[in-house]
């Protein structure tokens, strides 16, 4: 079992009732998934980064962690940046 990366917390409007519930968050796409998801054993993980994932990211099939999001990004932003200054 993987530690809670965040809380969820929820409301219901007609009782008043509030629950909090463990998340996780996704390697690919940092959205926060309910932990329940991953202990019943319908979660899914990257088999080649070995990070918790979303079900959208899951099925997407390939590997594509933020990290390397990120990386393309600033590589961009710097190719940009010196096109710019040329």
């Amino acid at each position: 079992m993987r530690r809670p990366n965040g809380v969820l917390i929820e409301t219901n409007l007609a009782t008043g009732n509030v629950r909090e519930i463990d998340t996780c968050m996704c390697g690919h796409c940092n959205r926060h998934i309910p932990m329940w998801k991953h202990q019943s054993g319908t979660g899914y993980w990257c088999s080649h980064c070995g990070k918790t994932l979303c079900p959208s990211c899951a099925g997407n099939g390939d590997c594509d962690p933020l990290e390397a999001k990120i990386g393309r990004a600033l590589a961009r932003h710097r190719f940009y940046q010196n096109v710019k200054e040329l």
